[in-house]
């Protein structure tokens, strides 16, 4: 009996016909993944990064300090005084000189008193003052005008003593008594205070370093021979 194969349903494609046909699909697909991820990374937004530092070159060595003149051998400040003056029983030799701030002033008197048994007391006493401690104790017999590096000269006690009264209350004054010194008739009496770095020269110090001569004169008063060598910082 004859059949109709109208009726039968056709074959499927052949495999290959179906790849075919989906191939530009998925080549589509890839080209499109790809420019999408590409505009992504392009979207995307980059962290910034630091430029890397140079190399730090060694800082030039710089130049050692210069030696100030205490380190080269020499006080910044200097002064010696050297004089003789003749003083009566009742007068002590008095050093007046600029101080070293600006404005003041510095006083030194020494005062003889001879001992029973020969010898020589010296009483030292020294005043840092103002101009205005000055003026108040009308101290200008004592402080000339003109101050010259050897000048010593020979007033009353009295008048020393009264000017002590006067300024050594006062805050712009500060006066220091040293220790009595004492010597034979004719010779000298030392007092030093110094400092001074470790293996540095003898003569290389800062401080001062007082010495006093005094010999007796036939009518009870004193020659008093003065060498003061005062050291000090700026």
């Amino acid at each position: 009996m004859p059949t109709d194969d109208s009726n039968l349903p056709s074959d499927p494609a052949p495999a290959t016909e179906v790849r075919g046909r989906w191939l530009p699909f998925l080549l589509f697909a890839v080209a499109l993944g790809f420019v999408i991820s590409v505009l992504f990374i392009s979207l995307r937004p980059r962290v910034p990064t630091a430029d890397p530092k140079p190399a730090l070159s060694a800082a030039p060595a710089l130049p050692s300090p210069k030696s100030d003149s205490t380190d080269a051998g020499t006080p910044a400040l200097s002064r010696r005084v050297r004089g003789t003056v003749r003083v009566a029983g009742n007068e002590a030799a008095v050093v007046a000189l600029p101080g070293q701030t600006p404005g003041t002033n510095l006083l030194i008197s020494v005062t003889p008193f001879p001992m029973p048994d020969g010898t020589v007391q010296m009483s030292i006493r020294e005043a840092q003052l103002s101009e205005s401690a000055i003026d108040l104790a009308d101290g200008g017999e004592l402080f000339p005008d003109s101050f010259e590096p050897d000048r010593v000269n020979a007033i009353p006690i009295p008048r020393v003593e009264s000017f002590r009264e006067v300024t050594e209350w006062l805050t712009t004054t500060t006066w220091i008594s040293y220790p009595t010194m004492v010597a034979r008739d004719g010779e000298s009496a030392h007092f030093v205070s110094k400092i001074s770095k470790p293996g540095a020269p003898e003569d290389d110090w800062l401080g001062k370093s007082y010495e006093i001569r005094t010999k007796s004169l036939t009518d009870g008063g004193f020659q008093i021979d003065v060498d003061l060598d005062l050291r000090e910082l700026k």
